[in-house]
């Protein structure tokens, strides 16, 4: 059951006024090699997704229409998951610097259980699903590209009309940085080392 692993970071990044896979993450790297390098223990197979960036370190599926929201970056990766005879495509974003390779590790194990089923991160504090941190089978390349062609693209309602299976991660795991104040704040506040629990 070989899963392909892509990292959404093609964002504009316009409320950080900077390319937030340029940050640096606690550990020292950027948050685009510390989101890569947690990829990198679930599969062999990872990829981005966004636009291709110089000196990228893995492959890049590239968003056939720029800037039209995760849904066209998962789409497309999807899409690649089943040309490529994957069973499916897990996806983490670029922004959440204290999700870890043991989350996604556990993610995996939880689909394993039955492949065939979406399978989605939730905050356990508020029921927040999370489907920037998610396993989508290949079987749904075809909903995921009717969506994204769509001009509602919301990956959280699609969720709500077909069946899915939850993984729990705490409101710290799946803190999105998204500004500046976010950045600088949770740095002593809340960022974990990597691949702590």
């Amino acid at each position: 059951m070989k899963l392909l692993c892509v990292v959404l970071c093609g964002g504009r990044s316009s409320r950080m006024g900077t390319d937030k896979a340029e940050l640096i993450h606690p550990t020292g790297k950027t948050f685009l090699h510390h989101a890569v390098d947690r990829a990198k223990e679930v599969s062999q197979d990872v990829y981005l997704s966004g636009y291709a960036r110089p000196g990228a370190t893995c492959p890049t599926i590239v968003d056939p229409v720029a800037f039209r929201g995760p849904a066209t970056g998962i789409a497309a990766a999807v899409a690649r998951a089943a040309d490529e005879h994957f069973a499916g495509c897990l996806v983490t974003p670029v922004d959440m610097p204290n999700l870890t390779s043991k989350h996604l590790m556990r993610l995996r194990q939880e689909w394993l259980k039955s492949p065939g089923e979406l399978i989605v991160a939730m905050s356990a504090e508020d029921g927040q699903l999370q489907p920037l941190v998610a396993i989508y089978p290949a079987g749904f390349a075809d909903s995921l590209r009717a969506l994204a062609e769509s001009e509602r693209r919301g990956l959280v309602s699609w969720f709500s009309t077909r069946p899915h299976r939850i993984f729990e991660l705490s409101a710290i795991d799946c803190q999105n940085i998204n500004t500046r104040a976010d950045h600088e704040t949770n740095q002593t506040s809340i960022y974990r080392a990597a691949d702590a629990d």
